[in-house]
């Protein structure tokens, strides 16, 4: 029941270091909801969050394999969209007067990784075998709906998982989206989400740990390296990564 909408933070966190983010809602089912153009007949559709998918308990193991399925051909189907954009060949099917020359030659698409957080993260692992993604970031991955074909690396992408709730102090699997923001005092926050800690603080620590390994395995540069941003941290975290 997610959305690209409730992980603005971490994704303004990382365009604001250079990077060009393309965040997306999943056509599977599993997202509030996902609107694409059918080019059938060029009409707006949309595909609404399935409520009652977890109660077909005879089919839920099938039924995550297919969404996964589906959210690995969405992942491939986003690079496709930006390499068009960067060649020019994107077309904007919206009625926007949206300025996507703006982006033309001005993306290397030979340095993109891909950053999931919860079934993002498993989505993350069964895309590696699209080789375009150069580094990968699993965040909280759930590795229950991952079938063991998805778990051999073939392509040989560098991946770092970070496990949120054991490596940040205080936190828990929803800090990391933009939920942890919305409620004004720490003891609504204790109620609701059970955390203890600030999410700008726990956002930061996990971007900072993320950003440093996509840039190390990107060939680009960062102003810390892993062990001084682990050893400074050691105050807000229970273990290592």
């Amino acid at each position: 029941m997610m959305s690209k909408l409730l992980y603005s933070y971490i994704s303004s966190e990382i365009a604001s270091h250079g990077y060009f983010v393309a965040a997306l809602d999943h056509r599977d089912g599993s997202c509030t909801e996902s609107e694409y153009i059918d080019t059938a007949d060029n009409a707006l559709k949309s595909v609404p969050y399935d409520s009652n998918f977890d109660l077909k308990s005879a089919d839920i193991e099938e039924g995550r394999f297919a969404q996964l399925e589906q959210r690995r051909k969405d992942m491939s189907n986003l690079m496709d969209c930006v390499e068009n954009l960067n060649s020019r060949e994107l077309k904007n099917v919206l009625d926007s007067d949206a300025n996507l020359g703006q982006f033309v030659d001005k993306l290397d698409t030979e340095k993109c990784a891909i950053v999931g957080h919860s079934y993002g993260g498993a989505t993350v692992v069964a895309s590696l075998s699209d080789t375009r993604f150069k580094a990968a970031v699993s965040m909280d991955g759930w590795m229950g709906v991952l079938k063991d074909e998805y778990l051999v690396n073939d392509s040989k992408t560098p991946m770092l998982f970070i496990n949120c709730v054991v490596t940040i102090l205080g936190s828990t699997h929803l800090t990391h989206t933009d939920f942890a923001f919305f409620p004004k005092s720490r003891w609504l926050s204790e109620a609701i989400f059970r955390s203890v800690t600030d999410p700008k603080l726990a956002n930061d620590i996990s971007s900072e740990i993320m950003m440093e390994f996509i840039a190390r395995h990107l060939g680009l540069p960062y102003r810390r390296d892993m062990n001084d941003i682990v050893a400074a941290r050691k105050w807000g975290r229970y273990h290592g990564l």
